[in-house]
């Protein structure tokens, strides 16, 4: 499978952004491996965040999608030590044509004044290649095993 660009047309808008991918979000009880789940919604930005262990949503967007909570555990951030909700959620990647499953932290991002309704953290991460070219502002993922193109 060919990269997905997770960057933007130049530099300036890259340091703007940061890299970012167009996800669905939901959690499908009938989804299966292999498949590709039913989710509600438009595709939503998520933004790349290496310096975070844990996948985020946004409170008011996991809230509204109905999604499960499963748990309330700390989490750290820049801002210091919270307790923070937990869901479990499909995050469906479809230039990737990737789905994963796992427990989202619930933060309170649009209300923070952050531009993504979704933070990949390294969960994400451990399953693709990326390769961030910062000179031209473009950010290349392949699915781990998979080479950039560079």
């Amino acid at each position: 499978m060919p990269p997905t660009n997770a960057g933007f047309i130049n530099k300036s808008l890259l340091m703007q952004h940061g890299p970012t991918l167009w996800v669905q979000v939901g959690f499908d009880v009938n989804y299966r491996a292999g498949g590709v789940p039913e989710l509600p919604g438009d595709e939503l930005p998520a933004l790349i965040d290496s310096g975070a262990l844990q996948s985020c949503i946004d409170l008011d967007l996991a809230v509204r999608l109905g999604l499960l909570r499963v748990d309330v555990l700390p989490i750290i951030g820049v801002h210091g030590a919270q307790d923070a909700p937990f869901y479990v959620a499909h995050i469906r990647v479809p230039a990737l044509r990737l789905t994963r499953r796992g427990k989202l932290a619930g933060l309170p991002l649009q209300r923070s004044g952050f531009s993504h309704s979704v933070l990949l953290g390294r969960d994400f991460l451990a399953n693709v290649n990326m390769l961030y070219l910062g000179d031209v502002g473009s950010v290349e993922i392949t699915l781990a095993g998979e080479q950039p193109s560079r």
